[in-house]
């Protein structure tokens, strides 16, 4: 299906990618999963591999910029939720699970999927980068610019494809699932934040 997702460029990020960037790199420390014992403190088990235990958005709650960009991505979110052919019945609140994903060119993140009924992506410092998905039938590459918000279904494998090296400068995205129902509702007020869908 061709609609099954979307590829958005946000003027919000673009306008205030330097204030988004340094924000999350002064305040990341302790959650920077580069580092072991942080990654196997943060990171919770899961049937198909881990997930990070915090919410970027929830880790950012005292930048108003950070704020501005949860705003625009939950009204992003709820357009493509109601763009969607869903066969199940529609949820009246959705879940939006974040983190942040920081690399060198040497530790991008290789194949793997999601779980959940969406999965996406803001591109905050995307530096040379494609975004490389496949599914039955189907691949198709995403060139990451400054401000590309990518929405789509959870259950698509993908990759990042270095273009071009980029050196000592770090890549910033923030990974994003959108689920329509918890099964384990124990931690979901730290991991989740919830998204009310108006009629």
């Amino acid at each position: 299906m061709d609609n099954d997702y979307s590829i958005h460029i946000s003027d919000y990020i673009i306008d205030n990618q330097a204030e988004l960037e340094s924000y999350a790199l002064l305040n990341f420390g302790e959650y920077d999963v580069r580092q072991p014992a942080i990654r196997k403190r943060l990171f919770t088990s899961y049937r198909r591999g881990y997930t990070p235990a915090y919410n970027a958005f929830t880790l950012f709650k005292d930048s108003p910029v950070w704020l501005g960009l949860l705003s625009e991505l939950c009204t992003r979110i709820l357009e493509f939720y109601k763009s969607q052919i869903i066969d199940a019945d529609r949820s009246s609140t959705l879940f939006l699970k974040a983190w942040v994903n920081l690399s060198s060119p040497e530790n991008v993140l290789g194949w793997h999927k999601h779980d959940g009924l969406f999965h996406g992506y803001l591109a905050i410092s995307p530096q040379g980068t494609l975004t490389q998905f496949s599914g039955e039938h189907r691949q198709f590459l995403v060139k990451n610019k400054v401000g590309t918000v990518y929405l789509g279904p959870a259950g698509l494998a993908h990759r990042v494809v270095v273009e071009q090296t980029f050196g000592e400068f770090q890549r910033l995205t923030i990974g994003f699932d959108i689920l329509d129902t918890l099964a384990d509702t124990t931690h979901a007020t730290n991991l989740y934040i919830p998204i009310p869908v108006a009629g």
